[in-house]
C-alpha cells in the first residue's frame, strides 16, 4: 500500500539497491572469512604470525657439525610450528638461535637432554642420569681421544644439570661442533622449531628423507 506523496521506486533504483547489498555481501564475506580464519589459526599457533611465518622453512647447511645425519650443502626443511603445542624431546633435531658478538647465529643441533637431567660427556659418549646413552647416528671415531678436549678451549665434560626449561644440545659430529658444551644449555625461548626433512646436496633425485 502507498500512502499519499509515496512513489513507486525506478527500476533502476531497485537494480542499485540490489547490487549494494550484493556489494556489501561480498565485502562482508571477503574480508571476514579470512579474518575469522587468521584469528583461529592464531589461537592455535601463535608463532604463525610470528618473524618465522609461513612457519616452515628450509634452510641451507654450511657447517660439518651435524655430520653425518646433516652434511654440507644439504637443504633442512625446519618446522618453525612444531613446539607451538608440544615441548622439545630429547633426540630431536632441533632449530635455535643465539647471540654471539651482537650478531643473531642460527643453529641446528640434536637436543640431548632436558630440564631436569643429570649429564655427562666423555670424548664422544655421553652418560644421561647415570646410564650410557645409544647413539647410533653419530660416527664412533677410534683414533678420537676420550679426554681430547680440555676446559682450556671453553669445553667442558660436565656433570651438567640441565634447569627447567632449558635443552642442552650436541652436534652429532662431536669432534667438531661448537654447542652446548661450550655455551651451556639453551634456553626454551631460543628454540625456533624442528628440523623434520632433508633434502641430500649430492642426490641428484632431490628426494625428501625424514630425519630421526
Amino acid at each position: 500500500m502507498l500512502l499519499d506523496g509515496d512513489r513507486t521506486p525506478a527500476p533502476e533504483l531497485k537494480a542499485v539497491a540490489k547490487e549494494r547489498r550484493s556489494l556489501k555481501l561480498f565485502l562482508g564475506l571477503f574480508l571476514g572469512i579470512p579474518c575469522l580464519a587468521m584469528l583461529v589459526l592464531y589461537l592455535i599457533y601463535p608463532s604463525i604470525f610470528s618473524s618465522h611465518f609461513p612457519g616452515i622453512r628450509a634452510l641451507r647447511m654450511t657447517a660439518e657439525s651435524m655430520a653425518p645425519t646433516l652434511r654440507v650443502g644439504d637443504s633442512v626443511v625446519v618446522n618453525y610450528l612444531s613446539y607451538d603445542r608440544n615441548d622439545p624431546q630429547r633426540g630431536d633435531i632441533a632449530c635455535h638461535e643465539m647471540v654471539d658478538d651482537s650478531k643473531r647465529i642460527v643453529n641446528i643441533k640434536r637436543i640431548v637432554a632436558v630440564g631436569g637431567d643429570v649429564l655427562f660427556i666423555s670424548g664422544q659418549h655421553i652418560t644421561l642420569n647415570g646410564k650410557p646413552v645409544s647413539e647410533p647416528y653419530i660416527v664412533q671415531d677410534a683414533t678420537s681421544s676420550e679426554n681430547a678436549e680440555s676446559e682450556s678451549n671453553g669445553m667442558r665434560n660436565g656433570p651438567f644439570k640441565i634447569q627447567t626449561n632449558q635443552f642442552f644440545v650436541l652436534g652429532d659430529n662431536r669432534d667438531n661442533s661448537y654447542d652446548s658444551r661450550y655455551f651451556g644449555a639453551i634456553d626454551r625461548s631460543q628454540i625456533l622449531g624442528k628440523a623434520t626433512f632433508v633434502i641430500r646436496a649430492d642426490d641428484p633425485s632431490k628426494e625428501w628423507r625424514s630425519l630421526r
